[in-house]
């Protein structure tokens, strides 16, 4: 499958705020259509501290008051993505990637999971990583990546009439016991039961410098993915969209998403 990607990657990193919480969801609208627009694709890596990212799906637990209660005490923001799912946990240790795709580009949902796990994969040739859902992980999934039965990263897709979003995130350091601790006491007070809602049992999860102690924080984990990509052919570049993102109509357009979001979100700030 990567073999089959564009030649030519825009790639842009960000390191958000807990302040402007949403506006990875914010921009990754914006990356849509502009990837639509100029049928280039891209990856975006981004961060985000200490705050619980929460799925559509979360929004029906009988209880989530008592639940974003208990993370506003544990000191956590929180805030609902405008796309379904379930909710993960974001920190410093935590590298998000989204990898931007023009429709032009024909990936059925499958062969998006596939290409990102395959990216993943071969990042990392000595590890095995393997796919399938951890069930008693926080948002499990079909396309959950784990190692020795313990999950690392999860993956989830965005589509729209003009492209796809493929969306990662790896744990890279940090406590995932503390993660999956968190993720499960919220559950348990929402009262979500399961098949609806996960059983999480944090022993499940890992970080990937736990098998691979030279994964030592995300600007590493990044270099590597990069260079993996390099060493399959691909040119990625940098320079195009650090000017574009600068562009007074970007930010307007930046802002009026980031509004739509923080409207979303009015019922629970």
């Amino acid at each position: 499958m990567l073999t089959k990607l564009p030649q030519v990657l825009d790639f842009y990193q960000t390191d958000y705020a807990i302040a402007t919480r949403w506006q990875p969801f914010a921009d990754t609208q914006l990356f849509m259509q502009l990837v639509n627009q100029t049928q280039r694709p891209m990856l975006h890596y981004w961060t985000l501290p200490q705050t619980i990212i929460l799925g559509l799906r979360d929004q029906r637990l009988p209880n989530v008051q008592a639940g974003l209660d208990f993370l506003h005490q544990q000191g956590w923001s929180y805030f609902y993505r405008n796309s379904g799912g379930l909710g993960v946990v974001s920190d410093q240790g935590v590298l998000n990637l989204s990898l931007l795709l023009p429709n032009t580009f024909e990936l059925t949902i499958s062969q998006g999971y596939q290409l990102l796990s395959e990216l993943i994969q071969a990042s990392w040739p000595t590890l095995p990583i393997e796919t399938g859902e951890i069930k008693h992980s926080y948002c499990p999934g079909t396309y959950d990546l784990s190692i020795h039965g313990r999950k690392i990263a999860g993956i989830a897709q965005r589509r729209s009439r003009g492209a796809t979003a493929i969306m990662l995130y790896l744990s890279v350091t940090g406590s995932q016991q503390t993660r999956g601790a968190t993720m499960a006491k919220f559950y348990q007070l929402s009262q979500g039961q399961s098949p609806d809602f996960p059983l999480v049992q944090p022993q499940v999860m890992a970080n990937l410098s736990d098998f691979l102690p030279a994964a030592s924080n995300s600007t590493q984990v990044q270099q590597q993915i990069n260079g993996t990509l390099q060493q399959h052919g691909y040119q990625l570049v940098g320079s195009r969209l650090q000017k574009l993102v600068q562009q007074p109509e970007f930010k307007q357009q930046q802002q009026s998403a980031w509004q739509n979001l923080a409207s979303y979100n009015q019922s629970i700030l």
